[in-house]
């Protein structure tokens, strides 16, 4: 009979109210669902015994992304369906989503063909806007 492992994976970070030191074990979470248990995480009730207690902000507070990232290994965040998004908005052609690691390329050969159309900043407005893996926004242009 074969025992399952229990893998043991620490996020530690400091708490920036009380500078306690917090360890959150991520246990075998995938990075993936490490990163969508920060909102989880973000919006419960904590209290640190004898310090303070909070209603949620953990995230800014514990400074959440940094300490899961560090948590995972390139290799393992590679592997991640989360990565980054780009979305380019278009009155006249709508909104196309990017999805990947290397989204980036296609996204600029569709931001092309739009360009290429005749009349294409006539009564168009194009934002182009970038996103991390947790949906924070990283570059935001207006094309025109």
């Amino acid at each position: 009979m074969s025992q399952v492992e229990n893998k043991v994976r620490m996020a530690t970070t400091v708490c920036s109210k009380c500078k306690t030191t917090v360890q959150l074990d991520l246990g075998d979470l995938s990075y993936d669902e490490a990163i969508k248990m920060i909102d989880t995480l973000d919006n419960s009730n904590r209290e640190f015994p004898g310090f303070h207690v909070e209603f949620g902000g953990w995230r800014k507070r514990w400074d959440l992304d940094n300490a899961f990232d560090l948590a995972y290994t390139e290799k393992e965040k590679f592997g991640s369906t989360i990565v980054h998004t780009i979305e380019i908005l278009s009155e006249n052609e709508g909104k196309k989503t990017f999805e990947g690691f290397d989204c980036s390329k296609e996204a600029d050969r569709y931001l092309g063909s739009i360009m290429s159309k005749p009349n294409a900043l006539q009564r168009n407005r194009i934002y182009y806007i970038e996103k991390n893996r947790v949906g924070e926004i990283i570059d935001k242009d207006t094309i025109y």
